[in-house]
């Protein structure tokens, strides 16, 4: 059986790949910190910044990572895989 070679990322590369999903968990959380947000949800306000950022988690980072998996995977293997 062929054992494939893969190339390692560079540097910069590397840093992207852990700096781009966290932007939008920021805009989220500026977002959440808006008074708004609280009377929307019906949350006490000491909450709504860690309201918002477990909202901005499950709502950008799961789905940015997934992208960037399967991304990955399709370039590399053909197919859509982890």
């Amino acid at each position: 059986m062929e054992e494939k070679q893969y190339e390692q990322h560079s540097v910069a590369k590397s840093i992207l790949l852990h700096l781009i999903p966290g932007v939008p968990v920021i805009a989220g959380l500026f977002i959440s910190a808006l008074p708004v947000f609280s009377r929307i949800l019906g949350i006490a306000v000491e909450l709504r910044v860690l309201v918002g950022l477990t909202l901005s988690i499950l709502i950008t980072i799961v789905p940015i990572q997934l992208g960037i998996l399967f991304y990955e995977g399709k370039k590399l293997n053909g197919k859509l895989s982890f």
